[in-house]
């Protein structure tokens, strides 16, 4: 290669591939300036460029990765809050402009991610990416709730643990069998039980261990893009599916890094309130849960329910409360089993299953339901029009603006953790923790320092 193809020109400028991330950076990376088709033709020139640069070989630094990355999170944020505005009154030209608009970003974050395959690819081993593309699978056919509920003390039987519906009611039968000999407590589950057999302790730690985080679904996202990178086996819309998964993997891998820059004990710091510590603590549970019970209280609960009992390829990602239609349709197809349970417990309303039920999938929806209920308000038609609980709390399967204060106390779930974690933050905008808690009781305890 000549040195022209390793240095890009611009008008009459030359652009090493550092700076060329640098530019990317400036044109792309600033979500508050509206993304023009001006800009979007000025960040697809320097993609160009930067592509022709890793093409010849030159090296990028582990700063312009990053850089890269984040720009590419940037417009992913940005695509996703571009769709959730669109509304069905807009005007045919606002409906046209958006949907260029989305293209635009769709394009620009699909390139990023190539980009960022092609720096992968050059260090990824070649046979990696048949194991990466199988754990991804497993990824995306994981309910979220297998992933957070209590590991149970008894073997699994054979048979438990099939795909589709009968996997999440084999979930269901393992949380059941927990709950009726586990301890109550914020303790970890059965996972630190004292008695257990200790072949089934190996096996729980084993299960903790095994368990994929947003860093390894990020790894294997991006490893599977560089191995495709070259083939014609992958479809387009599969590489506009990986290049999501994987911006959002690194973003939750990022958050998590801040939040819980290690494993650590739980813990809550001096100090914080839990609301009226006067009222017993179960009567300030309870007073939450009965906010739940109305017509827009069943739809959060059954929908809440479904969200944690179907895989993640279905559910998808959304900005508010309520699950969409064709997400509900399929899921009545699919899943009929989890749909059935969702509308069970809506029907039998937030207030009976806290007091009456035993299971801990169903009262922690029960509880959240609300909390959203409390915290999101304003306007006409809150429950479907703005983003669920205002921005404050973060779910996997919620994609939402930050709160417009930023002061505000924000609860975040770690699943791969099973750790509850409320947080604020400071004048230069790093979050400060507040507690960090594992488990079901972790999760009640954070909903009263959230709502003190």
């Amino acid at each position: 290669m000549s040195e022209a193809s390793s240095e890009h020109s611009a008008g009459g400028t030359r652009y090493t591939g550092e700076q060329l991330v640098q530019r990317l950076q400036r044109k792309a990376g600033n979500e508050a300036e509206r993304f023009s088709l001006t800009s979007h033709l000025a960040a697809g020139r320097v993609l160009v460029r930067l592509r022709d640069a890793l093409l010849a070989g030159e090296p990028l630094s582990q700063r312009s990765e990053m850089a890269l990355l984040c720009v590419g999170i940037a417009l992913r944020r940005r695509w996703l809050s571009t769709q959730n505005q669109m509304s069905e009154d807009d005007s045919a030209d606002t409906k046209r402009d958006d949907e260029d608009s989305l293209e635009l970003l769709r394009k620009s974050v699909k390139l990023i991610f190539v980009l960022l395959c092609l720096v992968e690819k050059r260090r990824a081993e070649a046979d990696a990416g048949e194991e990466a593309a199988r754990q991804i699978e497993t990824f995306r056919n994981t309910p979220a709730w297998s992933v957070v509920a209590p590991r149970s003390r008894k073997r699994a039987r054979e048979g438990e643990g099939a795909e589709g519906a009968e996997g999440a009611e084999g979930e269901e039968e393992e949380g059941g069998e927990e709950e009726e000999g586990a301890p109550t407590g914020g303790e970890d589950g059965a996972d630190g039980a004292d008695g257990a057999d200790g072949a089934d302790g190996a096996e729980r730690g084993w299960a903790r261990a095994l368990r994929l985080t947003a860093a390894d679904v990020a790894r294997m996202a991006l490893t599977v893009g560089a191995a495709q990178i070259g083939t014609t086996g992958s479809e387009d819309g599969e590489e506009d599916e990986l290049a999501l998964l994987y911006f959002r993997s690194e973003a939750a891998r990022m958050a998590t890094r801040l939040l819980m820059p290690s494993p650590s004990d739980d813990f809550v710091t001096l100090g914080t309130k839990r609301g009226d510590e006067s009222v017993p603590r179960a009567k300030r549970l309870l007073a939450i849960t009965q906010a739940g019970e109305s017509e827009a209280g069943q739809s959060i609960l059954r929908d809440m329910v479904l969200s944690w009992l179907l895989p993640p390829r279905l559910v998808g990602v959304r900005r508010g409360l309520l699950l969409g239609r064709a997400t509900s349709t399929a899921a009545g197809v699919d899943w009929p089993l989890a749909v059935q349970r969702a509308h069970d417990v809506a029907m039998s309303g937030c207030e009976f299953i806290w007091e009456n039920g035993t299971d801990e999938l169903e009262r922690t929806c029960c509880l959240l339901t609300g909390l959203a209920i409390l915290i999101t308000k304003g306007g006409d038609d809150p429950i479907r029009k703005l983003d669920a609980f205002k921005g404050r709390v973060s779910l996997p399967w919620f994609e939402t603006a930050a709160p417009s204060d930023g002061k505000a106390l924000r609860l975040t779930l770690v699943p791969e953790a099973r750790k509850w974690i409320v947080f604020t933050l400071g004048p230069n905008g790093s979050p400060r923790v507040v507690s960090a808690l594992t488990g079901f009781e972790g999760m009640c305890e954070s909903v009263l320092i959230m709502l003190s």
